[in-house]
């Protein structure tokens, strides 16, 4: 009978191809088509610009985990749910996209808004410093930068009032502000900019 021996250098080259194989199709999976993905996020910035809020959330919805215009998609998402009063919803689909890009003022901002209106003041007080604590890069950031200052303000002058209140004197101020948009003026899209939150 007849032995067949292998020699143990064809062995170990066998099996560094096929673990180096594995490794490759591990790593792509599934291929992201960022073409496709940079589309649905220019459609559903452009509803969002037009008000179809329902539309641009169906469409933001289509930008596919892992693109590199997940993060923004999600932040026009949230702020689309913000705009239809689904405040639950927005802090939910905003805090995946501050996990993606945790340094986003955008994202920093529409979440201090959504805080606002669930009324946690001091959360949205820590997002809007945050905000503040980024350095504009261009005149959108500067933007975002005032409109924040402006609601941190808003925001001491209701501590004021509820300070006063329950010291039982009558307030000083007559501020009742409920900030409508989570996306400043200066960043509404025009649909023509895929961007908006740094991407």
């Amino acid at each position: 009978m007849k032995q067949w021996k292998i020699p143990l250098a064809t062995v170990a080259l066998a099996l560094v191809a096929v673990t180096a194989s594995w490794v490759f199709l591990s790593r792509t999976g599934p291929q992201i088509d960022e073409q496709q993905a940079e589309e649905a996020l220019r459609s559903g910035i452009e509803l969002f610009g037009q008000t179809d809020y329902e539309a641009a959330i169906e469409s933001l919805g289509q930008v596919p985990e892992g693109s590199k215009f997940e993060s923004t998609a999600k932040y026009y998402e949230g702020s689309a749910q913000l705009m239809l009063r689904d405040v639950d919803a927005a802090i939910d689909i905003l805090q995946q996209a501050h996990l993606l890009a945790p340094e986003d003022p955008h994202i920093l901002y529409a979440l201090g808004v959504a805080s606002f209106r669930i009324g946690n003041m001091k959360l949205a007080k820590g997002y809007f410093t945050s905000v503040l604590n980024i350095r504009p890069l261009d005149e959108n950031d500067r933007e975002l930068h005032k409109q924040a200052k402006g609601l941190m303000d808003t925001l001491a002058i209701m501590e004021r009032r509820q300070a006063e209140e329950a010291e039982g004197q009558p307030s000083s101020t007559g501020v009742d502000e409920d900030p409508q948009s989570p996306v400043p003026a200066s960043d509404a899209p025009d649909g023509g900019d895929a961007g908006g939150t740094g991407d």
